[in-house]
């Protein structure tokens, strides 16, 4: 198994956002460019998913839905990805 690690694309501050952190989502600059990278990725045959995992963050998973969508994976989201999860819990999670 392969296993690719990414970071959500640019979100909002966190002074510059009202909401809750789990809420912050990905500035229109974070989205366009994600798309970018991701579309750039699939021209080059760079990358080749079965599926794309992200955690429940709406950061997180907008970028995670822009990938599984460009690159036709499947989307799944997993809790044991969300901040302050225990290691055992990916352990049990990619098994």
């Amino acid at each position: 198994m392969d296993l690719y690690l990414m970071r959500h694309g640019i979100a909002h501050e966190p002074h510059e956002w009202n909401g809750s952190e789990f809420d912050r989502p990905l500035t229109d600059e974070g989205l366009e460019r994600t798309r970018a990278v991701t579309k750039a990725l699939k021209k080059e045959q760079q990358l080749e998913l079965d599926a794309v995992w992200t955690s429940p963050l709406v950061r997180a998973r907008q970028t995670a839905e822009i990938v599984a969508d460009v690159l036709g994976a499947k989307l799944r989201e997993c809790k044991a990805q969300e901040p302050g999860a225990k290691v055992k819990a990916l352990e049990t999670a990619f098994a």
